[in-house]
Formats: structure tokens, C-alpha cells, sequence
């Protein structure tokens, strides 16, 4: 760990802030996209369970097993 320090210490000013703004805007696009999908999680988890005649456009919740039709 003590290598790493030394060679963050070690980049010039103008380099560790392109390093330091590129880290920054990863971290704020990952936290985007984690809040994004735990909205559609809570979604998905609040719609009830539906037949697949009674389901309408939109989120749905289906159950049961899917089987392969032969030709």
C-alpha cells in the first residue's frame, strides 16, 4: 500500500486532478445507476402477481413454469 502512496505523491498536480475528477464522476455515475435500479427493484416488488390473460401493459409479475413448444 505504501507503493501506491508513493506513487499518487509522486504525479503532477495536473494529473492526480484529471485521475482525482475521473474517480469522482465514476463513483457519482455508479451510485446513479445502483439508485436507478433499486427503484425499478422496489417497483417490481410492489406489483402483485398476475395471470397471464389478466395482465395488462406495463409491470408485471408472473409465475408458474415456462415449457418449450414443439413445432
Amino acid at each position: 500500500m505504501n507503493d501506491l502512496a508513493y506513487a499518487i505523491q509522486r504525479l503532477p498536480a495536473d494529473e492526480f486532478w484529471v485521475y482525482f475528477v475521473g474517480a469522482c464522476l465514476f463513483s457519482l455515475a455508479g451510485l446513479y445507476f445502483y439508485f436507478r435500479y433499486l427503484w425499478r427493484y422496489r417497483i417490481m416488488q410492489d406489483t402483485p402477481t398476475a395471470l397471464i390473460r389478466s395482465a395488462s401493459q406495463g409491470y408485471n409479475e408472473f409465475e408458474g413454469v415456462a415449457k418449450l413448444l414443439h413445432h
